[in-house]
């Protein structure tokens, strides 16, 4: 995805082709109007000039015949006639365009959310998918956009057309000078158009570089750091070697731009003044009046205004099909992750086996899982412990099915996760992954997310809260439950990273399921309150199979059994005391931890 390669105009079609498609579909009615708009603007310039050469022959008539100003009465009506339709005009295309942009924008964007939203955890921890999501975002209002653009093509066209016949009426090699001096502007463009398609996709990686590098300045969290350890002028440093790299990708665009069309000016012009030059010759020979010479130069230096714009849109294109490309991309794109739809659910505490699974990230050097052995029991309570990079965190991740092994199998109640529809197998889980999301939302949204069914059973929601010990500040806030935490919106409440954890626990304390999976669910918690909150979690368990993974050994010490994770492989399991027994790796974990509380 994303990668480099030509393009012509007939390549681009296909998104042209999508981006109509979308337009009449998402609002058919503006759809029609703007193009009849579009249809009836294009003569306006033809028939600005018609009147003027009207104007200047009854000028000379009345001075060669002595006539009075009653004889400019109807060329001027028409003057004024056509400024007041053109106005008119003017107003409903912009009301229309403006509208038929909106609606179809949205419409597009809410399709690209959509479909991000459904890619799997594989998919959106690849860089080169994230250069074409963050595409895809600009694509939906460059392909809303589009009506405009080709509006003014077709209007372009049309106009042309009517200018062509009536030059060619007059004398045929004007028409045919007039269309052959765009050909060099519309080979430019076209050129060009390619170009940009180049220049926009070697852009991506480092655009992505410099969104990133800003968010750090921009977020209350990464900014504590940059002050602190003087970050400063480093990340302005990087920042500013981005946008140096962005320049210099621009900076080449438009030198060959300024080149061409220096060339292709040059030769157009020369083009256009012997056009000139033929229509002189019509007034010297007394074929025209001075009226008609008027409106026969006007129409050779509109059609060369309207050629040339026909050309810099055509190339304009290119730009919009490399991103509506993106957006189609993106469309198009499968999750690799993919389940049959049985709506089977979890009714009861499972029974977990993982069959020799291997795992290895796409960007791995080594496996994060080898060969993995482990049974849970029905309603057992198993801790997940070892050292950074055991492979903890990944174990979770397959147990939710966010990516698939490598090798091995794993199993639910003798079937293989695979066979299991997932959202239904969703259903049936408590989660909370050791990088919880802090939705900066209300207070009741965030503790209802755990079961949206519950976000108006306030009673519900309190109970969960209490579980988590964040009952207290939820209260303690002037809207209560339908407080705006963190600083993103406006009376927003900041919260402290215990507490944002905390409320990340009331989500699973409501969610009421047979199988609990929960990545470091006190890792921010001060001491004083994990006591109290494995109370809860005990409770919480109670009767359900659920996998607790932790660097607190306090949480091993209220499990069922412990599994000592090690480079991916089961090193040690049993209970806290058989494994204290041992005075193996767990023993080693827990005194090494346990001597800071001695």
């Amino acid at each position: 995805m994303g990668e480099r390669r030509s393009r012509s105009f007939r390549g681009a079609l296909p998104a042209i082709r999508f981006s109509l498609g979308a337009i009449f579909a998402g609002a058919p009615l503006e759809s029609v109007g703007i193009v009849l708009l579009g249809l009836l603007a294009s003569q306006f310039s033809i028939a600005g000039s018609w009147v003027q050469a009207l104007i200047i022959d009854t000028a000379v008539k009345a001075l060669q015949g002595g006539a009075t100003l009653w004889v400019f009465a109807m060329p001027l009506s028409l003057q004024l006639a056509l400024a007041f339709v053109q106005h008119i005009h003017s107003w409903m295309a912009s009301a229309s365009g403006s509208l038929l942009n909106l609606k179809v924008g949205n419409a597009l964007g809410l399709k690209a959310v959509g479909k991000t939203a459904a890619l799997d955890l594989a998919a959106l921890e690849d860089h080169r998918l994230q250069d074409s999501l963050m595409m895809a975002d600009f694509s939906a209002a460059v392909a809303s956009a589009l009506p405009t653009t080709l509006i003014e093509v077709l209007k372009g066209f049309v106009a042309l057309l009517v200018t062509a016949l009536l030059l060619w009426r007059f004398d045929y090699r004007v028409a045919v000078l007039t269309i052959l001096a765009c050909l060099p502007s519309l080979w430019s463009n076209l050129t060009l158009g390619n170009t940009s398609y180049q220049v926009e996709l070697a852009k991506q990686p480092e655009t992505r570089k410099k969104l990133y590098l800003g968010s750090l300045f921009r977020s209350p969290l990464t900014a504590q750091e940059i002050k602190v350890y003087g970050l400063r002028d480093y990340l302005l440093g990087k920042y500013s070697k981005v946008q140096t790299a962005l320049t210099d990708l621009e900076r080449s665009m438009v030198g060959k731009r300024n080149v061409v069309t220096f060339a292709t000016s040059a030769v157009s012009s020369l083009a256009y003044l012997v056009a000139l030059l033929l229509v002189i010759r019509g007034i010297l020979g007394g074929r025209i009046t001075i009226g008609q010479l008027t409106f026969y130069s006007s129409l050779v230096i509109q059609a060369q205004g309207l050629l040339n714009r026909i050309a810099y849109l055509t190339g304009s294109l290119f730009e919009i099909s490399l991103r509506v490309d993106q957006f189609v991309s993106v469309l198009a794109l499968t999750p690799a992750v993919t389940w049959p739809k049985t709506d089977t659910r979890i009714s009861s505490a499972p029974r977990v086996e993982f069959r020799g699974v291997s795992f290895r990230y796409a960007s791995g050097q080594k496996d994060a899982l080898a060969g993995l052995n482990l049974s849970l029991a029905p309603g057992e309570r198993l801790a997940i412990v070892g050292e950074n990079g055991a492979g903890k965190s990944t174990l979770a991740k397959l147990l939710l099915r966010f990516h698939d092994p490598t090798e091995g199998q794993i199993l639910v109640d003798g079937a293989d996760l695979k066979s299991l529809d997932l959202e239904g197998y969703w259903q049936g889980v408590g989660y909370l992954p050791q990088d919880f999301t802090r939705y900066e939302m209300t207070a009741r949204e965030n503790i209802a997310f755990g079961q949206v069914a519950s976000l108006n059973d306030t009673e519900s929601l309190l109970r969960a809260a209490d579980a988590s010990g964040i009952r207290g500040r939820v209260e303690s806030f002037p809207e209560g439950l339908e407080t705006v935490l963190g600083t993103m919106f406006e009376g927003g409440h900041q919260l402290s990273p215990g507490e944002w954890q905390r409320l990340a626990l009331s989500r699973v304390f409501l969610r009421t399921t047979p199988l609990l999976v929960m990545d470091e669910p006190t890792s921010s918690i001060d001491p004083h309150q994990e006591a109290e909150i494995l109370n809860h979690i005990l409770e919480l368990s109670s009767g359900r199979t659920a996998v607790i993974i932790s660097h607190r050994m306090a949480l091993a010490r209220v499990a069922d059994r412990v599994v000592v994770l090690e480079s991916g492989r089961v090193a040690e399991e049993g209970t806290h005391d058989q494994l204290m027994a041992l005075r193996g790796v767990y023993h080693h974990l827990f005194t090494s931890q346990a001597q800071w509380y001695a």
